[in-house]
């Protein structure tokens, strides 16, 4: 495969994990690292390695996600790629409740950063500050991060979205968080972005579900049906979760049972990516946690 092909090949997987499946992204990247690494070719094998790990975590495969982040940090720590890999390795020990480890490597990103680019670890430090509890450090980082994120970049303007929300939201601000999330929403839906739409649906949902309002169930809904089409089981699992609790509260037990049942069958297939030391952590984070106490069995 020559230069050329190569690029291309990565392009059509990075392009299909930002607007399509993280499933099938992962077919397509790891075909393209097979072929960088026959090509002897290293940049192009260190930036396989981060655009599959990131698919891989969007697919719900954290462990194979870490595995092959950390073998991209081996390759890409002395270039320029060591931003956006550490900043990867970072939101795959987000998306397992290790704040704090995600924190080292989200500070690792800010050290490394240059210029404008600094406000991708900004946004990551803000979002491990909502994880542990800290509103006031989160809100301090965001604030820092919100005047450079005003480039047109709409995945920019969709993550500081999200930490918007997830903020107002543990500030017990919901309607601000609605309007966070449902701002990220249309600006995800502009660009074509499904997996994105999907994120930004189960924050509004969440966001609506605590404010009491009804729309909650419709946003949930759909972020689950779009999220478990696509395969991106990390959001399919708590909107289903959501869901559950929504009907449970509205004295639909049997449903609610249905959407609890759905959201374990997620929570079941990423941790069977976890090895043996990271599975029972994540496990036992609490809203992992209440999903397999009310489905009764243990994982």
């Amino acid at each position: 495969m020559s230069r050329a092909q190569l690029d291309k090949a990565l392009s059509e997987g990075e392009r299909t994990a930002v607007h399509g499946s993280p499933v099938q992204a992962v077919e397509l990247l790891a075909a393209a690292l097979a072929a960088a690494v026959e090509a002897g070719d290293r940049a192009a094998t260190a930036r396989a390695r981060w655009l599959l790990g990131v698919a891989e975590q969007g697919a719900g495969r954290c462990g194979e996600a870490l595995r092959v982040l950390e073998a991209a940090w081996s390759e890409a720590k002395a270039t320029p790629l060591a931003v956006d890999v550490a900043g990867a390795l970072a939101e795959a020990y987000r998306q397992l409740g290790e704040h704090a480890t995600a924190r080292t490597w989200d500070q690792r990103a800010l050290d490394l950063a240059e210029g404008e680019a600094i406000v991708w670890p900004l946004l990551g430090l803000a979002a491990d500050a909502i994880g542990s509890g800290d509103a006031g450090e989160a809100g301090r980082r965001l604030a820092a991060a919100e005047p450079l994120a005003v480039d047109g970049d709409w995945q920019l303007e969709v993550r500081t979205g999200w930490v918007a929300a997830e903020l107002a939201l543990l500030e017990a601000r919901p309607l601000d968080a609605a309007g966070a999330a449902a701002g990220a929403l249309a600006r995800a839906e502009r660009a074509g972005a499904a997996p994105y739409v999907a994120k930004s649906l189960l924050f509004q949902g969440g966001a609506l579900a605590q404010a009491g309002e009804e729309e909650a169930a419709a946003a949930l809904t759909r972020a689950a049906s779009l999220a478990e089409l696509l395969g991106a089981l990390p959001v399919a699992w708590p909107a289903r979760a959501m869901l559950g609790a929504l009907l449970a509260r509205s004295g639909r037990p049997a449903e609610a049972a249905a959407e609890l049942a759905a959201a374990r069958g997620s929570l079941d297939v990423i941790a069977a990516s976890l090895d043996e030391e990271a599975r029972p952590r994540w496990l036992a984070q609490p809203a992992v946690a209440t999903v397999l106490g009310a489905t009764g069995t243990s994982a």
